[in-house]
């Protein structure tokens, strides 16, 4: 088996954790929880719609549509404030347990590690800068480069360009999403999937390499 040079990871879901942002919908709302989980869905199918539609727009632009979206369907008025206060959440989105002190073994293994994400550059550079893990990264990569979203094989693609070879077998991958994780094993990455949620893959394309339930087994597969 080809050794691993490198491992890129996702961010949201999967570094970060989206749900955090609960906790400042909570003082708008009763309902946070299923409002911030529709939220998030409709952000990522916009995300796969402007891509069949061959068209591009920042995961930012995509997040405030997908906001206006989901008052309409809560019915919920938001002041101009209390919008902004939600968007600006996802420059805090926490960390999952145990990611920083992950990434530091990993590192001290050897391997280069960097973020691949569907945030743009500023959306990624302020949440992880806020995480604390900005600086355990070499390179955030964002699909705005590719001008299209996961799972594309032109943002997977990204990763060889950043390690300057041919063989995605070299770069190991880790997500917590499903679709994601599925589109970089039918790449050719070496996929790790992060499976929090007990959930079955999706039956849409190639098994990944691995699937542990943990940041801490990421590590133990890495090993």
């Amino acid at each position: 088996m080809i050794p691993i040079k490198a491992i890129l990871f996702d961010v949201y879901g999967t570094l970060l954790d989206p749900t955090s942002i609960q906790s400042t919908a909570s003082e708008m709302m009763a309902d946070a929880p299923q409002f911030v989980a529709l939220w998030r869905a409709k952000q990522l199918e916009y995300s796969w719609l402007l891509s069949l539609m061959g068209r591009y727009e920042s995961f930012w632009e995509i997040t405030d549509r997908a906001l206006t979206y989901t008052c309409e369907r809560f019915m919920v008025m938001l002041s101009e404030g209390q919008r902004e206060d939600l968007l600006n959440s996802w420059y805090t989105v926490a960390p999952y347990p145990g990611v920083a002190e992950g990434l530091e073994l990993l590192t001290e293994r050897g391997l280069r590690l960097g973020a691949l994400s569907n945030g743009n550059p500023e959306m990624l550079d302020k949440g992880l800068r806020n995480s604390g893990i900005f600086d355990k990264l070499e390179v955030v990569l964002s699909v705005e480069e590719a001008g299209i979203f996961k799972p594309s094989p032109e943002v997977y693609k990204l990763g060889l360009s950043w390690l300057n070879t041919e063989n995605p077998a070299e770069i190991g991958f880790v997500s917590s999403n499903s679709w994601d994780a599925i589109g970089a094993a039918g790449f050719g990455f070496r996929v790790c999937w992060v499976n929090r949620t007990g959930f079955p893959l999706d039956k849409i394309g190639p098994i990944p390499a691995a699937e542990v339930n943990n940041f801490g087994e990421v590590i133990d597969f890495f090993a």
